[in-house]
């Protein structure tokens, strides 16, 4: 594997590392969320905005400099859910979002994270047979996409490569695989981690190892993947019931995703009856109110593939001209994206993909408000 081995120096070039805290809340009658730049090594900061999310609503807000240099923003009443800096032309996230996702097996799970980061990088679940779990780091413009592991106590960092994530995900050299990536529709500073499928017929630890490690790792933030033609299989049902015994399952936060709903036959049931379905199926588990967001991953996947100028093989070439060509979704703009033997309309092509229910979840992703803290500020230089 020599070929695969292109060592990294200075990759995070901006990332600046500090042990000390840079947000605080204060406990007045009214928040207020405080950055102070000292921390960061910043000098002659004069102005610093505040970019806030509020559910679907995204604002922009001047702080106030103190006299002491700091600069202080008063939430009032706004509900924020996530929220980074502006100053001297960059972007500074001053937190981490991370979210665990789970499932059975072929349930579309290493498809789903593929379509949000827009490009085929995890190895499909036919290929996943190893006990692996897999961090996925957003990273910012100007960094490098990278692989990085632990062999015999030492952290190895690899330019992103495929074919090497392939053989790391068959050999035995480390457990835990942390690639850093763009995705293609999360602002936010984010770690998405992959995790073994819980039902692994060819090897049944693979459930104790993804168990052992939402316990011990305290997860607040879960995705869990329903294959809407599975719905109420045994080795799904038995995890749900294995969530509900993690220590601090009261005050986990979870995302329902139901997905595969494009190989349900809607003349024999409708969309609100496999939602109703799920519901159901979820409250007889224990989990009420449950958040589900219906999805076609797969068509989302090839889809941006398509727009991104990724899709590798005749067959998903067809299948995104043959799905644009099934869709009444008006085509408008004059701007063209080139797919195999065609030009596709881009404007149609980005509609699509709101259909397939991701974008959604996308959304809701970015509207979590359970954070991890991290020493490790994030630094991108504004467009």
């Amino acid at each position: 594997m020599q070929k695969y081995e292109y060592k990294i120096n200075k990759l995070y070039k901006n990332e600046i590392k500090s042990k000390k805290t840079i947000i605080e809340m204060r406990g007045d009658m009214e928040k207020s969320i405080v950055f102070n730049p000292k921390k960061l090594f910043l000098r002659g900061v004069e102005k610093v905005e505040l970019s806030l999310t509020e559910k679907d609503r995204k604002s922009i807000h001047l702080m106030k400099k103190e006299e002491n240099g700091t600069f202080i923003f008063k939430l009032k009443d706004l509900n924020c859910m996530n929220y980074h800096f502006l100053a001297n032309e960059k972007k500074i996230y001053p937190h981490k979002l991370e979210i665990c996702v789970v499932s059975t097996m072929s349930s579309g799970k290493s498809t789903f994270i593929n379509a949000l980061l827009g490009k085929e990088i995890l190895p499909s679940e036919n290929e996943a047979c190893t006990g692996k779990i897999f961090k996925i780091n957003k990273i910012l413009s100007n960094q490098e996409e990278t692989i990085a592991f632990k062999e015999k106590e030492e952290i190895k960092r690899y330019y992103l490569n495929e074919e090497y994530l392939k053989y790391l995900n068959k050999d035995e050299i480390s457990t835990v695989i942390e690639i850093a990536s763009k995705f293609y529709n999360i602002e936010e500073n984010i770690t998405l981690i992959d995790t073994p499928g819980v039902n692994n017929s060819r090897n049944l630890e693979h459930r104790n190892i993804t168990y052992n490690f939402l316990k011990n790792n305290r997860t607040k933030n879960l995705i869990y993947i329903l294959n809407a033609t599975q719905l109420g299989v045994n080795d799904d049902r038995n995890f749900l019931l294995d969530i509900k015994e993690l220590p601090a399952h009261e005050s986990l936060n979870i995302i329902f995703i139901l997905n595969k709903i494009d190989e349900i036959d809607s003349e024999k049931e409708s969309l609100e009856e496999i939602l109703e379905n799920a519901k159901s199926y979820l409250l007889k588990n224990g989990f009420l109110e449950a958040q589900i967001y219906p999805i076609t991953a797969y068509n989302c996947k090839l889809l941006r593939y398509a727009l991104n100028n990724n899709l590798k093989t005749r067959g998903e070439i067809s299948k995104v001209i043959s799905y644009y060509d099934s869709s009444e979704t008006e085509e408008i703009g004059d701007e063209m994206i080139k797919v195999g033997p065609r030009y596709l309309c881009k404007n149609k092509l980005e509609k699509l993909i709101k259909q397939t229910g991701v974008p959604e979840v996308e959304l809701a992703i970015q509207n979590i408000n359970i954070f991890e803290p991290t020493f490790v500020t994030k630094i991108e230089r504004s467009k």
